[in-house]
């Protein structure tokens, strides 16, 4: 049992709120990406959210997802620099790997299938078509999230779906958004 100010709480109590904590940090982080448009800044606030995430299952012991998240992470700071479809690739061998490796529960398939979504999203050269792919993939993490109880992790990606959809309103009202290369 852990002391804080003389009352216990249990080591899962406080690693729940651990995680509800770096998911909020993770929730920050991916509300500032949705409202950059420079591809650039908009991975590296993902990546920063990713890795927080990645910490928020860990302390849920969900390792799953969070090798996955871990993966996601490494791609958007990869990506930064590249659109290279072999890297596309690697990083969605690496997440099936991660799945196949750490996956314990059905709900698992949702947190995969969003990962290579979003991996084909993220090695795309338009910011406008990554926002339209992760429009999609904040549903199926949403989903994922709520399924494995995780309250703020939930409506952390509601909350993206919201951001992304007025950044993607705000870049590019009024404007046709062109098909995939």
């Amino acid at each position: 049992m852990l002391q804080l100010r003389g009352s216990s709480l249990s080591d899962s109590t406080s690693l729940f709120h651990l995680s509800q904590f770096l998911a909020a940090a993770a929730f920050g982080s991916g509300i500032l990406a949705f409202q950059f448009r420079e591809r650039r800044i908009i991975l590296f606030m993902w990546c920063l959210a990713a890795f927080m995430n990645a910490l928020h299952f860990i302390c849920l012991g969900r390792f799953g997802p969070a090798a996955i998240l871990l993966v996601t992470a490494t791609r958007f700071l990869v990506a930064i620099s590249s659109t290279e479809k072999r890297l596309m690739y690697l990083f969605m061998t690496l997440s099936l790997l991660s799945f196949l490796l750490t996956n314990t529960h059905a709900v698992g398939y949702l947190a995969l299938t969003a990962n290579l979504l979003g991996t084909f999203g993220t090695f795309q050269p338009k910011d406008a078509i990554i926002r339209i792919i992760f429009l999609a993939t904040s549903t199926l993490w949403g989903i994922h999230n709520w399924i494995s109880g995780s309250p703020v992790a939930t409506l952390m990606e509601l909350t993206f779906l919201l951001s992304n959809g007025i950044g993607l309103w705000r870049f590019y009202q009024g404007q046709r958004i062109q098909q995939f290369p």
